[in-house]
């Protein structure tokens, strides 16, 4: 079988998504937030940088309920919700790891219908699916993130991720040559990620997971 080591990547990068939520708001006849309402959006993004999560979420609530069409509440009240579910995860407690993952998604996906040019949505639907191992449906937002800013970084990281998977997967299937071509992607993935985040202080790990996909998919070829 072969072995990725995916422990350290499940949270490479501190999960500000909503910082920017940049692009165009879908519902341009509607007027701007309203004032109260970008106030405690303000406040839950301060709270979020201190890692209070519960206030942030409480803010970025009282936020969307004076404003649901306020792309960048949902993207927070959406991120506190993936925090909920990865603390979850961590207590194996499942039932409310599926509460908050099923409240994550809605409001990811609210974000993006807002804003569908909203990189950090995208990253952040991709993101909970990944981790979940909800690895097919994680590629078309990781892609279409991808699309939006090549520039960045972490959607190459969780690409890279889903799609090593679904190798193995196909190669448990017998399926080799989907298998390969899965592995060739993420390694593709992998190594554009490593070209766009020079200080990532996991690298090493990575570039040895570059160098088995390198041998993985050079056998496969002789």
């Amino acid at each position: 079988m072969f072995k990725t080591g995916f422990i350290f990547l499940t949270a490479i990068f501190a999960f500000f998504c909503f910082v920017g939520c940049n692009g165009s708001n879908k519902n341009t006849d509607k007027p701007l937030p309203y004032d109260d309402a970008t106030e405690f959006y303000k406040r839950g993004w301060e709270y979020y940088k201190a890692t209070d999560y519960q206030r942030a979420y409480t803010q970025f609530k009282k936020a969307v309920e004076l404003n649901p069409d306020y792309p960048e509440a949902c993207l927070g009240l959406a991120s506190c919700y993936k925090w909920f579910a990865d603390a979850a995860v961590a207590e194996n407690n499942f039932q409310r790891v599926e509460h908050n993952d099923k409240w994550a998604v809605a409001y990811f996906s609210r974000a993006i219908e807002l804003k569908p040019d909203c990189y950090e949505a995208y990253i952040g639907l991709g993101a909970l699916y990944t981790d979940r191992g909800w690895y097919e449906p994680s590629i078309k937002p990781l892609e279409t993130a991808q699309k939006i800013a090549p520039e960045k970084y972490e959607a190459y990281l969780y690409l890279g991720r889903a799609y090593i998977h679904l190798g193995e997967n196909a190669e448990k299937d017998n399926k080799k040559q989907d298998a390969m071509a899965y592995y060739v992607k993420a390694l593709a993935s992998f190594e554009k990620y490593l070209s766009l985040y020079k200080i990532d202080p996991k690298s090493d790990d990575i570039r040895s997971l570059i160098l088995t996909l390198k041998e993985k998919t050079k056998k496969s070829n002789q």
